[in-house]
């Protein structure tokens, strides 16, 4: 092992007699590195420690935008009901992407296959296409409204509490899997809270077939 090391060593202080200037022009540039890699972390060390917690939080929150903006949240991951009335979604696609950094910083992960863009583009689009096209809105907020108004009536009507509530774990079901199924069809149902309920049973039996 001795004589390896030494037969290395022997052979880069050869190669470094035989090119001086070479090796010390090579130092004085990695050293340089160096330093201004040294320098710049001070400065943003520097530049940090001077930062109030608020404007920390500025900057979590403006990192945040911009990760949001690259996974862009699709339509209908935000429930219909936290949305004020009158207010109809934008498809995800539709939506700003404008990120405050230069495109060659990031180009390793830019997509600019047109076929997958286009793919992705008509796999989001359509279905809120056909829902709008069919029900006026692509949350379907007019059939829930007019089903919650129908279920309302009938627990109003009623003449016992165990029929009421009934009705209203009724109501409640019937509301829960009109949800699920639109926000199946856009490409938003995520993990179900019951995986019993009718919608669910239903989707796993045609998916098993």
């Amino acid at each position: 092992m001795m004589l390896r090391i030494n037969y290395l060593h022997y052979n880069v202080v050869l190669i470094f007699f035989d090119n001086p200037r070479k090796f010390r022009n090579e130092h004085r540039r990695l050293t340089r590195t160096a330093n201004s890699l040294t320098r710049h972390d001070r400065i943003r060390q520097s530049a940090l420690n001077r930062l109030t917690p608020l404007e920390r939080e500025e900057l979590d929150a403006a990192a945040d935008d911009i990760i949001n903006k690259i996974i862009g949240a699709p339509s209908g991951i935000v429930p219909s009901e936290l949305i004020p009335d009158g207010l109809v979604k934008r498809a995800g696609f539709t939506k700003d992407r404008t990120l405050n950094i230069p495109d060659e910083r990031i180009k390793d992960y830019l997509e600019s296959d047109v076929n997958y863009v286009m793919e992705n583009y008509i796999r989001q689009v359509a279905p809120e296409i056909e829902l709008t096209a069919k029900f006026g809105r692509v949350d379907m907020d007019n059939q829930i409204k007019a089903i919650t108004e129908e279920y309302n009536q009938l627990i109003a009507d009623a003449t016992t509490p165990k029929e009421r509530s009934r009705l209203e774990a009724r109501r409640e079901a019937d509301l829960r899997d009109i949800r699920a199924m639109r926000d199946r069809l856009l490409g938003t149902y995520g993990a179900p809270k019951d995986p019993s309920s009718f919608f669910c049973s239903c989707w796993s039996c045609g998916s098993s077939r």
